[in-house]
């Protein structure tokens, strides 16, 4: 019965965090714009793992010209602010991680 109850308290703790060649499920640990208006963010995950070419190693980005750039950047620091798991699909093959799309989930 003991082993059910840890069982039990312990899933929350067992949420899917990874990155791979489509971009990563995670939360974020940075998020910061540039004057020019490029937004970078890096999960808590290994984002070289994407099929992309990750800002240094670590980033992906959102580009100051994207057309649903505003969208994007509120679901991340929404995402940042609250602490919530966030799905960031990348442009595969894309220069900088561009960021293609995101999804919120709802803990």
């Amino acid at each position: 019965m003991r082993f059910l109850v840890f069982l039990i308290a312990a899933l929350p703790s067992l949420a899917v965090a990874d990155c791979s060649s489509w971009g990563c499920t995670s939360t974020l640990n940075i998020l910061y714009t540039k004057a020019t208006g490029a937004i970078f963010v890096s999960t808590d995950d290994d984002e070289s793992e994407a099929n992309c070419n990750a800002v240094s190693g670590q980033y992906f980005t959102v580009s100051p010209t994207a057309e649903n750039k505003e969208q994007l950047y509120l679901s991340l620091l929404t995402a940042f602010n609250t602490g919530r798991e966030i799905k960031i699909r990348i442009k595969e093959k894309s220069k900088n991680c561009e960021i293609a799309y995101v999804v919120l989930f709802n803990e």
